[in-house]
């Protein structure tokens, strides 16, 4: 068949505009945004901080507040007594005969551990100043009861079975001239160590002697004041010290 030429010049027209389209289509892609992806960060690496456990060896001035105190009587009653801080000391005030009273360092309990406390005497002579060691509620305690007028000793106590009183057990008395008797200070040491038990009045040796009375191997360490049949008693404790033995 032929073709007229308005016909061939459609067709030719036809194909150059396909042609044209098909290489605009093939031109080189538009260039794609792009998304910028975080990268991830590493974490700084941190340092463990260990507490520093509270040592149990300590000094006491009295300073401050008896929280860390805890204070009962072992004869008689609390309320016959007054027991408080004042000028750096802790004083225990005893109008009343045939009294006792403790104070216990309730947050730390010892195996063995010396003491050394520093006493003033502001009543009587006749009056029994103790430094106590291993103390436990059901199991008794150990302690060295020293007195102005020179005498001292070293015994062992427990609770009666209401836990009103105590009882005591003498292991030894005696005297010494290292006593500064009347209204003066002294410094007593009480070392508890495995089954020995040893006295120091103002850093000389008092004694030293072996006990296996007690089963108590661990407790608290206090101090306490007794009054006898003589009053007033009146003492104030400047300071409390334990060591390693």
């Amino acid at each position: 068949m032929t073709r007229s030429p308005l016909a061939l010049f459609l067709l030719t027209g036809t194909l150059i505009l396909t042609v044209s389209l098909a290489c605009a289509s093939s031109g080189t892609p538009a260039a794609q945004p792009t998304v910028a992806v975080p990268t991830a960060t590493q974490p700084e690496p941190t340092v463990a901080v260990t507490p520093t456990p509270p040592t149990e060896y300590f000094k006491e001035t009295f300073d401050g507040t008896l929280d860390n105190w805890l204070s009962f009587a072992a004869k008689g009653r609390l309320n016959q007594a007054s027991v408080n801080v004042h000028d750096g000391f802790y004083v225990f005030d005893l109008p009343q005969q045939n009294v006792s009273i403790y104070s216990i360092y309730a947050p730390a309990s010892y195996t063995d551990v010396r003491i050394d406390v520093e006493v003033e005497n502001r009543g009587n002579n006749k009056n029994g100043v103790s430094i106590v060691c291993r103390y436990s509620d059901k199991e008794g305690w150990y302690e060295a009861s020293v007195g102005n007028n020179g005498l001292f000793k070293i015994q062992s106590a427990k609770w009666d079975k209401r836990h009103a009183s105590a009882s005591y057990d003498l292991i030894y008395s005696g005297g010494s001239n290292e006593i500064r008797q009347g209204r003066q200070a002294n410094t007593y040491t009480f070392i508890c160590q495995g089954h020995t038990l040893i006295l120091g009045i103002n850093g000389v040796l008092a004694q030293q002697l072996t006990d296996n009375s007690l089963s108590v191997r661990e407790g608290n360490i206090g101090v306490g004041v007794s009054s006898y049949n003589v009053i007033p008693v009146n003492v104030g404790v400047n300071s409390v010290e334990t060591r390693e033995p």
